[in-house]
C-alpha cells in the first residue's frame, strides 16, 4: 500500500509541475513576443555613417580651435575673434541636428551623436573656454528625445 501511495503522490506533483511549467511557458511566451515586437519597432542601433562620423569630429576640431585661440586671446588681453565662435556653433549646431536625428547611432568605437555633444560639453567644464558653448550644447541635449 505504500508504494501505491508514494506512486499517487508522484503522479499528483509531476501532474501540477507539468502545470505550473506549461502556465510559466505561456506568460514567458506572451513577455517574450512583446519584448520581440518591442525590439521590431526600435531595432537595434543603426551605425552611424562616415558623413556623420565626420559632423562629429568637426565639431570636436571647432571646439577645441576655439579654445585654443580663446586661451591666446586671453594670454594676450584680446578678446578671442568672432568668427572662431560662429565657426565651433555652426559645428555643435550641426552636430546638434545630427543627433535630433540620429541621437543612437553608433559609431565605429561605440560613441554616438548623443554621447558626443555630451563629451564636448563635459571637455568644456572646467575650462576658460566658452560658456556659450556649454549653454548651447546643453539646450541640444535637453531637446533630444529621451534614451
Amino acid at each position: 500500500m505504500n508504494w501505491r501511495r508514494a506512486l499517487f503522490l508522484l503522479t499528483a506533483l509531476s501532474a501540477l509541475a507539468l502545470a505550473a511549467c506549461g502556465e510559466d511557458d505561456s506568460a514567458s511566451e506572451a513577455t517574450e513576443g512583446v519584448a520581440s515586437v518591442t525590439q521590431a519597432e526600435s531595432g537595434p542601433p543603426q551605425p552611424l555613417s562616415p558623413a556623420g562620423m565626420r559632423v562629429i569630429q568637426r565639431a570636436r576640431d571647432a571646439v577645441s580651435a576655439h579654445c585654443r585661440q580663446v586661451a591666446d586671446a586671453l594670454g594676450k588681453g584680446a578678446m578671442p575673434p568672432q568668427a572662431s565662435f560662429e565657426r565651433a556653433t555652426a559645428a555643435l549646431d550641426e552636430l546638434a541636428e545630427l543627433a535630433a536625428d540620429q541621437p543612437e547611432a553608433e559609431a565605429e568605437d561605440g560613441s554616438t551623436p548623443r554621447l558626443a555633444l555630451g563629451d564636448i560639453a563635459e571637455d568644456l567644464e572646467g575650462t576658460n573656454c566658452d560658456p556659450r558653448l556649454v549653454a548651447r550644447i546643453d539646450q541640444a541635449l535637453a531637446g533630444l528625445p529621451a534614451e
